[in-house]
């Protein structure tokens, strides 16, 4: 690995060295792991000819920036979706304390929780996500963050359920989403955000909780496949007639028809940005973060990782980036 800015060999070990003093190796390893050459038999890992050491950094911070993006935007995309599930489950249900009985719930399959574990016994999904939602409450409650009417509650059982959302933690909200509201509640919170497809909707917030998860833990995303809370792909495919387009180079534009789409992989961070998008057009029109986001991504030395990305090189013609 060498430097393009004309770095000695030992200045550049003391600049790599200064760098993990913040960065672990097998953090930043991450980022430059692609630059090996292909290894043959034992013959120890080398860089590729025209390797810098700018480049790594470069990424690095490309993938940083892009975590910034999507924090951004599914905290927005997450308060919404407290306020709708709140909201729509008391409405369907005309019940206000909806959540504090099963019967409104279909949270009956096991969850495997770490008490689990240690042999002390399973818990169903509903129990989980009453019990995480009670520990979220009381820690609140003792560190003084709770005031007025909420501080006289005893758990999040005796509280309207649009208060109790603001208690559930994504994980369990992803889960209650996906797997615990009744159908006719989860459809009148998808309808809310633009989605006529229950299961294409739940499966988008399952994704966005995998990428926040690894955004808050600092995790590589830009070139990350991910999958739902089940393990499955992300996102099967989108029930939008724009979805379909793909690029006619003949007529420089996007068309019905056979050819190459928007997005390579539906199990590849496009997607998620793409839905990001979508999601804030409808909760937050006059926001920024579309036009933030295409001048990011269309910066000239951000072009190298729109591939990888798995967008298509027009990507910000297509309908749902113009």
């Amino acid at each position: 690995m060498r430097s393009k800015s004309g770095l000695t060999t030992r200045q550049l070990h003391d600049v790599i060295c200064e760098r993990l003093h913040h960065i672990s190796y097998s953090r930043l390893s991450q980022y430059w792991n692609r630059l090996y050459c292909p290894q043959i038999g034992t013959r120890p890992r080398v860089f590729a000819p025209g390797t810098y050491w700018e480049d790594v950094v470069d990424l690095y911070m490309f993938d940083r920036r892009l975590r910034n993006l999507f924090f951004d935007a599914i905290a927005r995309i997450e308060i919404s979706l407290r306020a709708a599930i709140g909201y729509r489950w008391a409405k369907v249900t005309q019940n206000p304390y909806a959540h504090s009985r099963a019967c409104f719930c279909g949270l009956s399959r096991g969850y495997s929780s770490k008490s689990a574990k240690r042999g002390k016994g399973r818990q169903s999904a509903y129990d989980y996500m009453m019990n995480k939602a009670d520990e979220v409450f009381a820690s609140a409650k003792k560190q003084g963050s709770v005031a007025g009417r909420r501080a006289l509650y005893a758990d999040v059982s005796s509280m309207p359920v649009w208060e109790f959302i603001d208690f559930c933690t994504f994980g369990p909200l992803s889960i209650l989403l996906a797997d615990g509201l009744i159908h006719a509640v989860k459809l009148a919170v998808a309808h809310t955000f633009g989605f006529a497809d229950v299961q294409e909707f739940t499966s988008v917030i399952s994704l966005l909780h995998s990428v926040r998860n690894e955004c808050a833990h600092q995790g590589r995303i830009w070139n990350r496949e991910w999958k739902t809370l089940k393990g499955n792909p992300s996102v099967k495919a989108a029930h939008r007639p724009e979805w379909r387009l793909v690029w006619d180079a003949g007529r420089c534009e996007w068309v019905c028809g056979q050819g190459d789409a928007l997005v390579s992989d539906t199990k590849k961070t496009a997607v998620a940005l793409t839905y990001c998008c979508l999601l804030l057009q409808k909760i937050a029109p006059n926001s920024g973060w579309k036009e933030r986001c295409r001048q990011f991504l269309s910066d000239e030395k951000n072009q190298a990782y729109i591939k990888e990305l798995g967008f298509h090189p027009q990507w910000e013609s297509h309908p749902f980036w113009r």
